[in-house]
């Protein structure tokens, strides 16, 4: 036993050194997979946690915004603005309505109507300082001479607080129906009330807010800009969140009791001003999955480890014997001969590790690589004296001109730039080319030549380019003297005649000396253009906008403009829609669902611009016209009402505008814009169509006369004979000789 064991001795070395190579390996390999897999992994997960979290509280802040604190705004800017002046929530405030059971039951009827539309306002009261009127619950009406206070529990505070609006704190006490509410004062002020207000006072429910958050899983608190605390669920632990602030869109570690518990804090600021959510939740509770998943995973990363150490010391001995049987194979086949077994597997290995060291070598020294390395580096002044070295065969020339090629992927991926090289560099040509791939779809050719023939020489290399590659583009930069800084000259110029492609759209190859950079104007007046527009967005003239976009386009193609005054001057264009959105209100995102002012950079040519930009001045006229029609229906409807209610009386254009809210001259032109006529016209042939289907039904003149409000049967008659072309009485003969 001890012979054989001497007689492995060296191979036996060799398994011992393979297996604890090994083992350190899966060592290491472990531990680098428990620090990427676990630790890593794991700090990702709770970023992504985190961020999910902040994302769904995001939007629980944004419904708690919109579905109960924002109807407070609603209410008070829809029914207690001056538009709504004379209504009957206002009327209290310089009317006196307590002897009036119908202006109550008006009053109570809007207020019901109020409680219906927003049911997350549980109670609201007013209180008129003007008249003494105080309402509330929605519809009990009280007098102020038995004190404010008893109806209003909530009035000395908010009269301590000294604003005229925001949450008061004492949001913890009962209202009057023993349900505990937050309440958010709110005063309304006109000039021609002097020092009365209204005051409103909104109570909602705190319970509604776990309709939109996990009232369980953390503690909510809302609470105002220096830190006091309006409502909490957890008033103790509301206290400790505030005291760490937060600006609204990040979150923040708490340590509370000492230390032992450790909250995750997120802040939003409201819709309501000077107000604020906060929101905490237990680490315990919220990494509760990530903790359970972490102990898993190191039991399982346990077993592996154990596992792979047992499959490992199985596998060494049969690894090493067929690895020292693959290399002496290879060594032979590669004429290394094995002098001995113990020698052998050394031997094989430096012999092996010297092959490939040759052929790194020869992969370094690769001359295509280096080459095209060296043309990118004369062209970017970024090249060696050793780097150039190897270009002077193929610079033996007197001029050169740099064209730069752009082509498109399908022929990127079909394009071999070495095989391209040798052929441009193959006897027989008059001229060199030295070609090397900038950008993705980006191919620099410098055309190195002799004599002056630099236009015969970019032509001819045009047709060829052209007939191999025929949706590809070219851009010819100065021909110049072959020296290094004077090629840089022409690439950049290159670089400049390539971007003229925005607008010669149909052109694929441009030179300098055509697009005459040096004779183009980088400024240009088109404040006319810019005016027009205005006016065709404002009388919302489709064609009429499409058309200035066309002629300035057009003016670009066919003027002398430089490349960067027209990108400034079509980026001015889409700000003067961003600008036209803004001012009629309407959202970008919402109607598009992407920043128009980002999204024009992208555009590749002027004609897909005009195209894009057309189509976003339909769209933004399209929304305009829409909210248009949508409050002319509105008024008219209004409009439709006052004449049927007024429909035997003498309804004046003044009374109109009266009952509108409306100057009269305002109030004529919006009946003439909604209903399609003058006041005069349509109230005539209204009066005139009445009085027809009076004669049917065979009515007097005279009392015709007198129900339509006229002073007289003459002024009547005569009126309908302008109108018809008929006296009343001819027109009922007429009338009788249809019937017999």
């Amino acid at each position: 036993m001890k012979k054989f064991w001497k007689k492995r001795s060296v191979h036996s070395s060799i398994v011992r050194m393979m297996l604890c190579m090994n083992v350190l390996s899966i060592i290491i390999l472990s531990l680098f997979n428990y620090y990427v897999f676990h630790r890593v992994n794991g700090d990702t997960y709770r970023r992504n946690l985190l961020e999910y979290n902040r994302r769904v509280n995001e939007l629980a802040f944004e419904n708690m915004d919109r579905q109960i604190l924002e109807p407070i705004q609603r209410v008070a800017w829809n029914y207690f603005s001056a538009f709504n002046e004379g209504q009957s929530l206002l009327r209290p405030q310089t009317e006196s309505i307590l002897g009036s059971v119908e202006k109550i039951r008006e009053l109570t009827e809007l207020t019901h109507y109020i409680q219906n539309t927003y049911p997350s306002i549980e109670s609201m009261d007013i209180y008129y300082e003007g008249t003494g009127t105080i309402l509330t619950g929605f519809d009990k009406v009280h007098s102020a001479e038995h004190g404010v206070d008893t109806f209003l529990p909530w009035y000395q505070a908010y009269v301590e607080n000294g604003k005229k609006e925001g949450f008061l704190l004492q949001t913890k006490e009962s209202y009057a129906d023993g349900v505990p509410v937050l309440t958010y004062v709110k005063t309304i002020s006109f000039f021609k009330w002097g020092t009365n207000d209204i005051v409103l006072a909104f109570h909602i429910r705190p319970s509604d807010f776990s309709k939109y958050i996990d009232i369980e899983g953390g503690v909510l608190t809302l609470m105002q800009k220096d830190g006091a605390v309006i409502y909490s669920t957890d008033e103790k632990l509301g206290k400790e969140f505030t005291s760490g602030g937060g600006d609204g869109s990040k979150e923040q570690k708490v340590l509370v009791e000492d230390g032992k518990l450790q909250y995750t804090v997120f802040y939003r600021d409201s819709v309501i001003r000077d107000v604020e959510y906060v929101y905490g939740i237990n680490d315990t509770y919220f990494y509760q999955d990530f903790y359970r998943t972490n102990r898993m995973f190191r039991l399982n990363f346990i077993i592996s480890i154990a596992f792979n150490l047992l499959m490992l010391l199985m596998i060494t001995y049969y690894n090493y014997a067929a690895y020292k049987k693959r290399v002496a194979d290879i060594s032979e086949s590669a004429g290394v001969r094995l002098e001995s077994a113990g020698k052998s597997f050394d031997s094989s290995i430096h012999a092996l590790a010297s092959e490939i060291n040759k052929l790194s070598d020869a992969v370094d020294s690769s001359r295509d690589v280096v080459f095209q390395n060296a043309v990118r580096s004369m062209l970017l002044n970024k090249g060696t004296a050793e780097d150039m070295h190897c270009l002077e065969l193929y610079r033996k020339g007197q001029w050169a001109c740099v064209c730069v090629i752009s082509l498109t992927e399908k022929d990127v991926e079909q394009m071999s730039v070495e095989e391209l090289q040798q052929a441009w560099n193959a006897d027989g040509k008059t001229y060199s080319v030295l070609l090397t791939p900038m950008e993705k779809t980006s191919l620099v050719a410098v055309l190195i030549f002799d004599g002056l023939r630099g236009r015969e020489i970019c032509l001819q290399f045009q047709e060829e380019i052209l007939r191999q590659w025929q949706d590809c583009r070219m851009a010819f930069g100065r021909c110049t003297e072959n020296q290094k800084e004077k090629i840089r000259a022409s690439y950049r110029s290159a670089l400049e005649t390539n971007r003229y492609f925005f607008i010669f759209t149909e052109q694929k190859t441009l030179s300098w000396e055509e697009i005459e950079a040096d004779k183009r104007k980088n400024s240009g007046s088109h404040l006319k253009l810019f005016e027009a527009l205005e006016r065709d967005m404002k009388k919302e003239d489709l064609l009429g906008v499409k058309a200035r976009l066309e002629g300035l386009v057009t003016s670009f193609k066919a003027g002398m403009y430089t490349i960067d005054y027209c990108s400034s001057t079509l980026r001015d264009v889409v700000t003067l829609f961003y600008q036209n959105m803004q001012q009629r209100q309407l959202d970008m995102w919402v109607v598009f669902g992407y920043d128009i002012r980002e999204y024009c950079k992208r555009i590749p040519n002027i004609d897909q611009f005009y195209l894009w930009i057309s189509d976003i001045a339909e769209v933004i006229l399209k929304n305009i016209h829409q909210r248009r029609e949508a409050v002319d229906v509105d008024i008219r409807s209004e409009i439709l009402e006052i004449i049927s209610r007024n429909e035997e009386n003498e309804l004046t254009l003044d009374l109109l505008a009266s009952q509108l809210n409306m100057r009269p001259d305002t109030a004529s032109r919006t009946f003439r814009q909604v209903m399609g006529k003058g006041y005069t016209e349509y109230m005539r042939e209204r009066r005139m169509s009445t009085a027809v289907k009076l004669l049917e039904e065979d009515m007097s003149i005279k009392d015709i006369a007198e129900k339509m409000g006229y002073s007289s049967s003459q002024y009547f008659i005569r009126i309908f004979k302008e109108e018809y072309g008929m006296t009343p009485y001819q027109y009922k003969k007429k009338l009788k000789e249809k019937q017999e």
